[in-house]
């Protein structure tokens, strides 16, 4: 190959540079760049000479979006050299908070149907955007390319990450949250065999755990159960009675709507307590009685204490509005579970802040079940208590 030969390509690609139409570098790209690169001979180009970070940026970018070739752009840049430069600021550190190729091709990936294929694009764009002491994040979401190597399972990379400094918050959230965010459950499992915190906290002081007993789908439970695991064989303890800023603990959560059964089961079986109350007093009782599965929390609450007082104080323990289990389960529940509160102790004349005592809830059962309000009466007078049968609430009802 003689010089000329051999300086074509080259010669070509600076004189594409100078006509380009920044404002239409699709067409740019399509008909011309990807083209000529694809079929390049001869001496590689130094990038930086022709590029700034800016424009190279922008062409995997438009590259990217639009799946111009992405692969053949990126192994042409990586054949010549190419390594990104991040920009810095007057201290000379670089600028964390920019938008890469790596996340532009992090939010594709979540409607690509090749994934394996996007996953081999990812790690090659790593070999350009090496700098692991620059952990850029995405302008809008945060998303940092730690989060991008997490996410496709390139743990040697999210180590070197780790080497450099601590694991980055997304919008104040640990990994160990995103991961289970965004469902990725092998990263999960090994943040959690790397030294991840199950017990961080995000800025509404919610644990991992937290997160979990939210979720109400079927599965969900399984989280929990690694979480658990994992952190026994390494002689960890996961919290299991947090409170975050509401001072909700996973067990209110896990109650709270329509309880998660299996959650609450095993959130008892690690010792989570039943008595804690939240920011508006309840406890994870009063939660579960608002709904008609709040019977087996309860029959499972009773069966992990096995002391008759403090279950008795429990289904007598008052939310900030006066209310008792046995208020808050009247509307809806079913009467056999009325009647498992009355057996445990609850006080059927205990009055709310409102003057209602839980007859007055009987009378707004969509069922006009008669026979639990006959049964409130019976209880009272096995107990000799005074019913209260012309109670009055404050408003005269």
């Amino acid at each position: 190959m003689d010089q000329d030969d051999d300086q074509s390509c080259l010669i070509q690609l600076k004189a594409l540079y100078e006509e380009i139409d920044w404002d239409f570098l699709f067409a740019e790209l399509e008909q011309l760049l990807v083209p000529l690169i694809e079929c390049w001979k001869g001496q590689l180009p130094n990038i930086r000479d022709i590029f700034s970070t800016g424009e190279v940026d922008l062409l995997l970018k438009e590259c990217i979006l639009y799946d111009i070739s992405p692969r053949s752009v990126v192994d042409f840049l990586i054949r010549a050299g190419y390594k990104d430069e991040p920009p810095v600021d007057e201290d000379g550190k670089p600028l964390l908070r920019r938008t890469t190729p790596l996340h532009d091709l992090f939010i594709r990936s979540a409607r690509d149907a090749e994934q394996e294929k996007t996953r081999e694009l990812v790690r090659e764009l790593f070999k350009i955007y090496d700098r692991f002491d620059a952990n850029h994040a995405e302008e809008r979401t945060g998303v940092t390319h730690f989060h991008v190597a997490l996410s496709f399972g390139f743990y040697d990379l999210v180590e070197k990450f780790r080497e450099l400094g601590p694991d980055p918050l997304l919008n104040g959230n640990p990994p160990l949250h995103w991961a289970f965010e965004k469902r990725k459950e092998e990263a999960f499992e090994w943040l959690l065999r790397n030294g991840a915190d199950p017990n961080s906290v995000n800025e509404e002081k919610s644990t991992t755990l937290h997160l979990i007993c939210k979720s109400k789908s079927i599965t969900i439970c399984d989280w929990a159960k690694t979480l658990f695991e994992i952190c026994k064989e390494d002689g960890r303890t996961v919290q299991v009675n947090p409170q975050d800023r509401l001072l909700n603990t996973p067990l209110h959560l896990a109650c709270s709507g329509s309880p998660n059964i299996l959650m609450c089961s095993l959130l008892l079986k690690e010792g989570a307590d039943p008595s804690l109350v939240n920011s508006e007093g309840s406890t994870a009782l009063h939660l579960a009685c608002k709904h008609r599965r709040g019977q087996d929390v309860a029959i499972m609450i009773s069966e992990t204490w096995d002391d008759n007082r403090r279950i008795i104080q429990l289904v007598n323990a008052r939310d900030r509005a006066g209310n008792t289990p046995l208020h808050l389960a009247m509307p809806c529940a079913h009467k056999s579970f009325i009647k498992w509160l009355l057996e445990k102790g609850a006080d059927p004349t205990a009055t709310n802040a409102t003057g209602l005592n839980p007859q007055h809830f009987i009378f707004i059962r969509v069922d006009d079940d008669k026979d639990s309000v006959r049964k409130l009466f019976e209880i009272g007078q096995e107990k000799d208590e005074e019913m209260q049968v012309d109670a009055q609430d404050d408003t005269g009802i």
